[in-house]
Formats: structure tokens, C-alpha cells, sequence
């Protein structure tokens, strides 16, 4: 069984109470051997014939479907059930939320669609140059990604745009 990272805390538990429970199966034992792949290296890997997982669970529904168009054949079905479900999270600069009203209100997925289809976007809120300058980038002190505006007058132009 190969599967992605995000579920190997929910499946290893599973697996070894399988192989340590004496399962059987028409009268032999069962035994589950699992490999945490990404989704990604794993479809490189099974295309390239490197693996031949008996049990494939990807990230998302999305990789059984490129791994069919990357391998040119059929080698996962078009449509399988969810083992889980991963929320979604939205991530902007802080700024930028509290032009959209938060702490306040919420911001949700309407408020960005909305914002998407607006005539004027972020310029509603701040000059395209100020716009440009606040980016996603990686936090310094970690490896993990963060959001930081770039420049104090973004900051404060955004902050004051709400009013």
C-alpha cells in the first residue's frame, strides 16, 4: 500500500493492528506493507513501472486522474471514494484581511469570489504597486511559508483603506 503523507498518523496505527493481530484471510495470514509516498512521486514512480501498488491513496482524487493522462492508459479508476477530507484554508496578509473587514467578519470563500469578479479588485483597497509589493514568502526564522506584507505603507494604507 502506498499512500500520502498527511494519513500516515491515521493509517499506521490500522496497519500494524492488522499485522499484529493475527489477521486471515481464506486461511493465510494477512500482512500490510505501507509506503509513504507523495502523490506526485508516487505517480512518477508508477508510471515509470518503479512500483505496482496493490493499494494507491493519493492526496487527492485529482492524481488518479493524471496518473491515467501521464501513463497514457488507464491505471486508476476515474472516480473513488474519499478515505478523508481535507479542509481548506484561506491565507493572506494580515493586512489585506482587515481591508476585508476581518477580525470583524469573517472572511470566506464568497468574500474572495466576490472580490474576484469585483471591477477593481485589491485597487479598491490599495494601488496596484502597493498591491505588488505584498507577497507570500517564506518567514526567515522557519521553513515553514508565512505571509508578511513587504512594506509598512502597504500596512498602513491597507489598514486606513477600511476607514
Amino acid at each position: 500500500m502506498v499512500i500520502s503523507p498527511e494519513k500516515e498518523r491515521l493509517l499506521a496505527p490500522l496497519v500494524d493492528e492488522i499485522n499484529d493481530g493475527g489477521v486471515e484471510a481464506a486461511g493465510r495470514p494477512v500482512r500490510v506493507e505501507m509506503e509513504v509516498v507523495s502523490s506526485g512521486e508516487a505517480t512518477d514512480r508508477i508510471v515509470a513501472g518503479e512500483i505496482e501498488p496493490t493499494i494507491w491513496s493519493p492526496a487527492s482524487s485529482l492524481w488518479g486522474r493524471l496518473l491515467n493522462d501521464r501513463a497514457d492508459r488507464s491505471l486508476a479508476p476515474d472516480e473513488s471514494p474519499s478515505l478523508v477530507k481535507t479542509p481548506l484554508a484561506i491565507a493572506m496578509p494580515e493586512p489585506f484581511a482587515r481591508a476585508l473587514g476581518w477580525p470583524e467578519a469573517p472572511i470566506g470563500w464568497s468574500t474572495l469570489i466576490a472580490e474576484a469578479r469585483s471591477e477593481r479588485g485589491w485597487a479598491a483597497y490599495a494601488t496596484p504597486s502597493e498591491v505588488r509589493s505584498s507577497s507570500v514568502r517564506r518567514t526567515p526564522s522557519s521553513r515553514r511559508p508565512g505571509c508578511r506584507p513587504r512594506s509598512r505603507s502597504t500596512s498602513r494604507r491597507l489598514a486606513s483603506a477600511r476607514g
